[in-house]
């Protein structure tokens, strides 16, 4: 009775859509079965990948484990049914849970856990738990409890399919969904599709989800590879990876069949990991400008070994250059040297494998800095003002948030009386339009004109031959006393750091960086605290994990001094530090709120502020029409960006020679054009 009943729910579930490209039923048997044993095997995918990711969902046990602890009502003593919690919300855990006893079940057919899942279930259906947070009702619930009956096939029982279907698969559709959470409800959508054995269905949300694998402006993968979700906001290691994770999945199961991603959207998918992911990782953990907004413990490295899984996956398909995927930190023997600069997210990388990594987050009236939403990233409220992380052991930064000073992060000029935890400070963003990059593909240029809660400041960022020059010009604040540029806060490794004064030049040597300070007078600061903190107050849904450690932080006092100038270079030894310190092979050709610009390498880097003109050696000058971001290339070409996004057109004259470079409009404005002379 019970298999005729199974039967009668699979043919009776809601009506069908109709597509002109049906799977076979061969297909679809064999896409069922291929999602099946991925669900059952010992490795997650797709959204349970996602959760475990973010530290949603803790596994503390196996499948055996929590069948022996799961109570004769169906529940677990340990989880707060009740709980109010938009993130990391407890109950979730029950049908997590239930996916491990399920595996365990597949595994030793033990009748014994097979009516403990049905108990669970049992128990699930009768409350039907929800969250306040509608990410778990629509997507989340739905996921594990269909997961959960593709797992149990037909030993699923009349109720539980009674429950998906007039319960939650009325929950699934989001309102106005786009990005990764219409990826989301599609995934929800395909393996209801499965269940039903719909084979239309199936075929049509396959289409649907193809449809979202788009390079736009538009939420999703951007024109430079950067991801973003929720408006002009950069999102990689949040529903950036949440993106390729649910459709590797779908990817993996219907290739070589009819519902087959077509070539063209899987090689975008493909461009997104290898011009735009893999960027962001290094020493195996994902920069923390570039992770999104969920800080909780080993997050960096979290994210690192997924995108290994991921990439693993994504080399069956992509079989052309064994190095495309490779990431520092696990492929050691593909180049990873390059800048990349990601101009639509405001985001820039220099990177030299196994050397180093330096990245440059800011945010301005056209890319909106990261959000703190369902307690998540409670203090980051100045994270994308300009932080520098600058990385060579790529311990540096690891689980620091907890005891970071938030109010004097890395490359951020700020007032340190502001709170950033504040309702009145999250309320703020930097008000300037001026925000953008120039991007060679060797080395690059962040720019900003930064205007936010009384503080401005003009801050440029140069990042070429393995070294970051940092200008800052035209501070001014509310409050001068209480006015700094931070250079780093980093975990102190245990040795203390090493500080020089030579003429007025003064050196700071710490973990294999140095940081130098050419102009006489800068007043520097390095300190170096014990420091408590606890995850909670970073992200509630942490709880309540108190740590502790020991921090260092440099930092220069602008009380009198409106401008600043340093350079920082990772990678090196401290004896060749204190022969670099005597003999910096940087050039500051001008630091004012019009024109910051420096000569290296036979390089001029030039920020233009309004129109204006610099000398790029052999008595040679260039001016420029209009405000831009330049590099003078050794071989006499000029890479130019507009960073209003605004111009059509910029004039350059070097010597009377005038040659009018055409900027890229559209999707692509913002992004660096090469021209010749």
């Amino acid at each position: 009775m019970k298999r005729i009943v199974f039967l009668f729910l699979l043919l009776s579930f809601v009506p069908r859509s109709y597509s002109q490209t049906t799977p076979n039923a061969t297909d679809l048997k064999s896409i069922y079965e291929h999602c099946r044993a991925l669900l059952l095997s010992d490795t997650p995918y797709a959204t349970e990948q996602s959760y475990l990711l973010t530290d949603e969902v803790k596994y503390t046990t196996d499948g055996a484990g929590y069948f022996k602890s799961l109570t004769p009502e169906g529940s677990w003593t340990d989880i707060d049914y009740q709980s109010k919690q938009a993130a990391a919300w407890m109950p979730a855990n029950h049908l997590y849970r239930l996916l491990m006893v399920a595996r365990a079940y597949h595994k030793n057919h033990n009748q014994a856990y097979l009516e403990a899942i049905h108990r669970a279930a049992k128990f699930w259906i009768k409350n039907d738990i929800q969250c306040s947070n509608w990410w778990q009702n629509q997507i989340n619930t739905p996921f594990t409890f269909s997961s959960l009956m593709i797992m149990l096939d037909k030993d699923a029982s009349a109720d539980e399919l009674i429950y998906l279907n007039d319960v939650l698969t009325k929950r699934v559709p989001i309102k106005n969904s786009t990005g990764q959470n219409l990826i989301w409800q599609l995934d929800n959508q395909a393996r209801i599709a499965l269940i039903r054995r719909d084979y239309v269905a199936f075929a049509d949300v396959m289409k649907a989800m193809q449809s979202v694998i788009t390079v736009s402006t538009k939420e999703g993968i951007q024109p430079d590879y950067s991801f973003q979700q929720h408006g002009v906001m950069l999102q990689f290691g949040n529903y950036g990876l949440h993106f390729v994770n649910s459709l590797l999945f779908w990817m993996t199961i219907t290739a070589n069949t009819t519902a087959a991603f077509d070539p063209d959207k899987q090689q975008m998918l493909f461009d997104y990991c290898s011009k735009g992911l893999r960027w962001t990782v290094y020493k195996g953990g994902m920069d923390l400008t570039a992770l999104g907004r969920q800080f909780r413990d080993d997050c960096d490295t979290k994210r690192g070994d997924c995108l290994l899984v991921d990439f693993n996956l994504l080399k069956s398909f992509d079989k052309a250059d064994p190095c495309k995927y490779a990431m520092d930190g696990f492929d050691h023997s593909c180049d990873l040297n390059a800048n990349k600069g990601f101009w639509r997210s405001a985001y820039m990388v220099q990177m030299a494998k196994d050397e180093y990594m330096m990245s440059v987050k800011t945010h301005g009236a056209g890319v909106k800095r990261l959000e703190s939403i369902n307690g998540d990233n409670l203090r980051g409220s100045f994270l994308n003002d300009g932080v520098t992380l600058i990385q060579h052991t790529g311990k540096e930064y690891h689980n620091i948030e907890p005891i970071w000073n938030w109010r004097m992060l890395p490359g951020v000029t700020s007032d340190t009386t502001i709170n950033p935890e504040a309702k009145e400070t999250w309320a703020t963003a930097n008000i300037s339009g001026f925000v953008g990059q120039v991007s060679d593909g060797n080395c690059g240029v962040s720019a900003m004109v930064y205007n936010r809660l009384g503080v401005k400041a003009n801050k440029s960022y140069f990042l070429i031959d393995g070294m970051m020059v940092a200008l800052g010009a035209g501070i001014t604040g509310n409050n001068p006393e209480n006015l700094v540029t931070t250079v780093n806060q980093t975990h102190l490794n245990g040795v203390k750091p090493y500080m020089q004064n030579n003429a007025g030049q003064q050196l700071l040597y710490h973990d294999g960086i140095a940081y130098l300070f050419p102009e006489k007078g800068t007043s520097v600061k390095t300190v170096v605290n014990n420091v408590r903190g606890n995850w909670g107050d970073v992200d509630k849904g942490s709880g309540n994990v108190p740590v502790a450690g020991s921090v260092m932080t440099t930092y220069i006092e602008q009380a009198k001094s409106d401008r600043y100038v340093y350079v920082v270079k990772p990678g090196i030894a401290l004896n060749d530090a204190k022969k670099l310190v005597t003999d910096i092979p940087v050039k500051v050709l001008a630091n004012t709120t019009s024109l910051q610009a420096i000569q290296m390498s036979k390089r001029t880097m030039a920020v233009f502020y309004a129109p204006g003109d610099v000398s790029i050696g052999n008595n040679q000058q260039l001016s420029v029409s209009a405000p831009c971001i330049v590099i003078f290339e050794p071989d006499g070409s000029i890479c130019v960006a507009d960073p209003t996004q605004k111009l059509a057109e910029i004039s350059l004259t070097i010597n009377k020679h005038l040659v009018a470079a055409k900027l890229p409009a559209g999707d692509m404005a913002g992004s660096s054009v090469k021209v010749s002379y």
